[in-house]
């Protein structure tokens, strides 16, 4: 063709992938479908939700850890935790009767595809499935797709995780009919063995037996400002009792619309006859939960030089505020003890909640775990949590 053909030739439309929220309608479309599909399937009726299994993707992929929940009736949802210290904290959370604000669902990193009620259906999830042509009814039945990350909100999926998300659920799905049909598929390895799928280098899929490894312990620095607890030494003891909590509330931050809400996390300190609020500090977790909990103790002597000196009783509700504040004891003069519960500071957070959650994001499900019988309080609390 000589180049004045070229010129009269007619450009051909080059046809663009629909995208929703950032991602190819097309993928959307398949994750939807094997939502659908574990949905028609309903696993939990024959998984429990500590039925854990592995799948391990190509090249430097994480593992993740899948669980079923649904087995109580309650709460429908495809859990896929990521790394080893995920499993480990949602089995953490399992043992605990009343798990402490340190360790929770929401705090894990791990996605989640949930089947809910329409009325939390978030918005960007309800146009998804609108462009989608899908159509749900009744309870229960409408998918969801949300992204745990410790420090905020659940979120919807991002771009960068959906390939792997839609990886796993088909291995999830194909795991969930051969355990029908084989009810002791997972337990087919042995004391602490999970099954595994692992991708191999053609693109086939094989079964593997793994063990979780031996995790690091967590460890975190507190510097205690010696003028401060030389200061507070000096004040006479008041003679009040307090109740101190670190919880997370129902309130976030969120520079725009389209930026994944940031959790608000309060500590606080209330007379424990009374109810006269002392102190409350709101914090949050950008640098990540370590940090954050690394500053709680000069925070709490701050709220000390606050009041004009030390109570003659601190009481708390949690081993990690037991472990954090046991070393002040050793300058300061009151008493610290636990409690199972905070009655004061239960009653001040429910006021809080119910003014920070008419801001709440529509979606913000709660996920429900199934308890061990907890184990009596040891008193041997001298790690940092």
């Amino acid at each position: 063709m000589r180049m004045n053909d070229l010129s009269k030739s007619k450009k051909r439309p080059v046809k663009m992938a629909k995208k929703y929220d950032g991602m190819p309608l097309d993928l959307w479309r398949s994750l939807y479908d094997r939502a659908d599909q574990i949905k028609t399937l309903a696993p939990w009726a024959w998984m429990d939700e500590e039925d854990y299994f592995g799948v391990q993707l190509p090249g430097n992929e994480p593992v993740r850890l899948v669980s079923f929940l649904g087995g109580w009736g309650e709460y429908f949802a495809c859990a896929i935790y990521e790394g080893w210290e995920s499993l480990h904290d949602i089995r953490t959370v399992q043992d605990m009767d009343d798990p402490s604000p340190m360790m929770t669902v929401m705090e894990i990193r791990h996605i989640q595809a949930v089947f809910t009620e329409r009325e939390f259906v978030d918005e960007s999830s309800a146009g998804v499935i609108r462009a989608l042509g899908r159509k749900y009814r009744g309870p229960n039945d409408w998918p969801v797709f949300q992204s745990y990350r410790a420090g905020y909100l659940p979120w919807r999926i991002e771009a960068d995780e959906a390939p792997a998300l839609l990886e796993v659920l088909n291995q999830a799905l194909g795991v969930a009919l051969r355990t029908e049909d084989h009810p002791e598929l997972l337990r087919g390895g042995g004391e602490g063995q999970y099954l595994f799928r692992v991708a191999d280098a053609t693109g086939g899929w094989r079964d593997e037996w793994r063990e979780m490894p031996d995790l690091p312990g967590r460890e975190m620095a507190v510097d205690l400002p010696v003028a401060t607890l030389t200061a507070l030494r000096s004040m006479p003891l008041m003679a009040v009792q307090v109740e101190m909590d670190f919880v997370l509330t129902a309130g976030h931050v969120q520079q725009t619309p389209d930026d994944r809400p940031e959790s608000m996390y309060a500590l606080t300190m209330v007379n424990a006859d009374s109810g006269v609020v002392y102190g409350i500090e709101v914090m949050q977790a950008l640098d990540g939960l370590d940090a954050m909990w690394a500053t709680i103790p000069v925070k709490v002597l701050t709220l000390l030089q606050r009041l004009g000196g030390c109570p003659k009783q601190v009481a708390v509700r949690s081993d990690p505020m037991m472990n954090l504040l046991r070393p002040l004891t050793e300058w300061l003069p009151f008493r610290l003890v636990r409690q199972e519960k905070l009655p004061r500071t239960e009653a001040i957070m429910e006021d809080l909640d119910a003014f920070l959650s008419k801001s709440a994001q529509p979606g913000d499900t709660k996920k429900r775990v199934r308890r061990k019988k907890p184990s009596p309080p040891t008193s041997d609390s001298s790690a940092l949590p």
